[in-house]
């Protein structure tokens, strides 16, 4: 330490010596901050520790004490930095690109780094710790590879003994691998990075032990690098990784030879040839010199199924999801594991990635490899959101946005919801209102989560306006009923092309947590319409076919839209025997709104002006779609709302009044939708309790729809 301060100061007298100049000194990877500019103050400079800054430079000095503490006066500056003060102001002078005046303090200006350069420095601290990250990667795996098999076998023998990490239970150990990493970091790493030469070391102890016949399972595995499908290269090929995915295909579980114990016929050798490839391995020649035609005197079977995985939507929020075929074998196939693995399921899921390779049709092998997952563990989990995942200033502006609200209703959010559409203000109430509903729970008979038809005339923008409502809801699917046959609505069982085995594949309402969306519901076709139907109002949807017998899980609300049977609305015909859905359908919406194309001087005007800014670029909604994004996934993210006792009457009085009225078809389910859409307009005032005025607001979004449209008239001689 001496030789290193005694070099510096004698660099800084030199500096003395010389005329000061703007800074041309890059930040180098070699040099450490000088112990003296660290040493002015209590708080250590962590980031700026890893940045290398020459310590001769005295204008690199100030740019590291002012990345650390902007807005500093020069007094402030050169007591830190140990510099004369007028050299330090003359430096900062001289360099007015690097250094900016940000405030005043009394008479001291107050100097600040400039921000490009900031950028540079935060640019350069991300690389050097990438680098800091990669070598210690480096070297804890060339640790784990030093350590010979012994050593490993001795320490796993004295871990074993610890029941807080090796928990026995019943006919299994279960590794807690969170405990693991806390007792014993060494063999913890190496089964992240060489997890399956850990695994077979484990397995030898086992033996040892006498556990030969426990299996082995894996808890708290949280610990582990979590990853995402779309995320794995080749670098993490035979690592330890943990997925966040759903499960979307699942296989009829088959036995599958995992090894294969041949006898030489000519000197009786056993020969045992690991089965890891698709074709069934035999072994090439013996020691002894035999080539082909050994006798196959045993296999070992395990049961595996394959399952397809994709990224959780939450995770990667991508149109284009990415999947991965895992494996489960042995006890993850048991009745009770393999229902985790039920397509629409949310699971972590802990495993081995491994390489596959692609036959050419030639019969050659490919150079490019294609990926799979041995899955070694899993457990499913409700992919939900924290609250602490937003920042202090997003809540302070969703809380500004939710007073709005309460204070102006709709208004104060309608403008901004599909803002190059004209009109549509009572849709647009509805669509708020379904947007801040939380998921539907498949245990609760009562779903949380409404369903909305718009059918109309063609050309006025059905499609525009469900997109936009895709593009802000996080966990939505949007699909065209015509093309459902090939993509599938619900769910459809096929057979595989390689191994001819029947696979459950779910359609897009089984795999969207929030919103499906269908256009052209029309188009439905026949078969589907049964599935749609008992997933509305059962929230799931049942399969039975060939070997597949199964139930899948609805947990989300229904924004549809489609035209009339002749494609327009017939004005001299009734509109409810113009809906090409079945009754039972169509009971199952909360609302239903019927758009016609009607001819209005002023209505086509504005339709005309909206449509010439939209060519422009010239509509600037309050607030943009990234903005009601993440507003409406805190809103739905907050707690239930409950009613308030004093509402039960209102309620009662409101349903009473209008069943009394015998010219509409209005039933108990008017309650269940009234009951969602007031605890979505509670959400949106961010209370927990439902109040009149939530009421007040469901029941007029209800009377805008079709359901509605008798109330006006029941409601206004009621006052009279």
């Amino acid at each position: 330490m001496k030789n290193n301060n005694n070099n510096n100061n004698n660099t800084n007298n030199n500096n003395n010596n010389n005329n000061i100049q703007p800074v041309d000194t890059p930040l180098e990877n070699n040099i450490k901050i000088p112990e003296d500019i660290r040493s002015c103050y209590d708080v250590i400079f962590v980031s700026i520790v890893i940045i290398v800054i020459p310590p001769s430079s005295i204008p690199n000095k100030i740019k590291c004490f002012l990345y650390e503490f902007p807005g500093k006066s020069v007094f402030d500056i050169s007591k830190a930095i140990k510099e004369d003060e007028d050299k330090t102001r003359t430096t900062i002078q001289r360099n007015k690109q690097l250094f900016k005046e940000s405030g005043k303090d009394g008479g001291k200006i107050l100097y600040s780094l400039d921000e490009v350069e900031k950028e540079k420095i935060d640019l350069l601290i991300k690389s050097y710790e990438q680098k800091q990250q990669h070598e210690i990667q480096q070297a804890l795996e060339q640790k784990a590879k030093m350590k010979t098999e012994e050593e490993m076998i001795e320490e796993l023998s004295k871990l074993i003994s610890n029941k807080e990490v090796f928990i026995r239970d019943g006919n299994y150990i279960n590794l807690d691998l969170n405990k693991l990493l806390e007792y014993d970091s060494e063999i913890f790493r190496a089964l992240e990075e060489l997890p399956e030469e850990t695994l077979q070391l484990i397995e030898t102890v086992f033996s040892n032990k006498g556990f030969d016949k426990l299996k082995l399972r894996f808890v708290n595995f949280d610990v582990i690098q979590n990853k995402t499908i779309e995320d794995l290269r080749s670098k993490d090929l035979n690592k330890l990784i943990l997925l966040e995915a759903k499960s979307t295909s699942l296989s009829a579980v088959r036995p599958q030879i995992v090894n294969a114990k041949f006898e030489c016929p000519s000197c009786g050798t056993v020969i045992s040839v690991l089965q890891i490839e698709k074709k069934f391995r035999e072994p090439s020649r013996c020691s002894c010199g035999r080539k082909g035609n050994f006798r196959l005197i045993n296999k070992i079977l395990v049961d595996v199924a394959r399952v397809i995985l994709e990224d959780a939507q939450d995770k990667i929020d991508s149109s284009f999801i990415k999947n991965i075929t895992g494996y489960i074998k042995d006890t993850l196939t048991s009745s009770d594991e393999i229902k985790k693995f039920n397509p629409g399921n949310d699971l972590k899921v802990l495993g081995i990635l491994k390489e596959i390779p692609i036959q050419l049709p030639t019969g050659a092998i490919s150079t490019r490899l294609d990926h799979c997952f041995d899955i070694l563990a899993a457990e499913s989990f409700e992919p939900e959101i924290s609250l602490e995942d937003f920042s202090d200033d997003e809540k302070k502006q969703y809380k500004d946005l939710s007073e709005s609200y309460e204070k102006e209703g709709f208004n104060a959010i309608n403008n901004s919801i599909s803002p190059d559409i004209f009109g549509y203000t009572e849709i647009k109430n509805a669509l708020i209102l379904q947007s801040a509903q939380s998921k539907n729970n498949p245990s609760n008979p009562i779903r949380n989560k409404s369903g909305i038809f718009l059918i109309g005339d063609p050309g006025l923008t059905k499609s525009i306006c469900l997109k936009f409502i895709n593009d802000i809801t996080q966990g939505s699917r949007y699909i065209s009923a015509s093309g459902s046959s090939q993509v599938g609505l619900t769910a459809t069982v096929e057979r595989s092309k390689n191994e001819g085995e029947w696979l459950l594949k779910p359609g897009v309402i089984p795999l969207s947590r929030e919103l499906v969306i269908i256009d052209e519901l029309n188009l439905l076709g026949e078969e589907e319409r049964p599935k749609l139907q008992e997933a509305m109002s059962e929230q799931r949807i049942t399969v039975n076919k060939a070997s597949i017998h199964t139930e899948l899980r609805v947990t989300c609300g229904f924004l549809t839209a489609g035209n009339p049977i002749s494609g327009k609305f017939n004005p001299y015909e009734d509109i409810a025997k113009q809906f090409n859905l079945t009754p039972p359908i169509l009971n199952r919406f909360d609302l239903i709104f019927a758009l016609r194309d009607n001819v209005n001087e002023e209505t086509d005007k504005e339709i005309t002006k909206i449509m010439l800014k939209r060519e422009r670029n010239q509509i600037k909604p309050k607030y943009d779609k990234k903005f009601l994004r993440r507003f409406f996934l805190f809103i739905r993210n907050q707690k239930d709302p409950v009613f308030n006792d004093d509402l039960i009457e209102y309620f009662a009085d409101l349903y009473s009044t209008i069943r009394k009225h015998k010219d509409n078809n209005i039933n108990p389910r008017f309650n269940e939708t009234m009951i969602r859409l007031s605890k979505s307009s509670a959400r949106l005032r961010l209370s927990e309790f439902v109040d009149k005025i939530d009421v007040d607001r469901a029941f007029e979004v209800f009377r805008s729809s079709f359901f509605g449209e008798n109330l006006n008239k029941f409601m206004l001689e009621d006052k009279k």
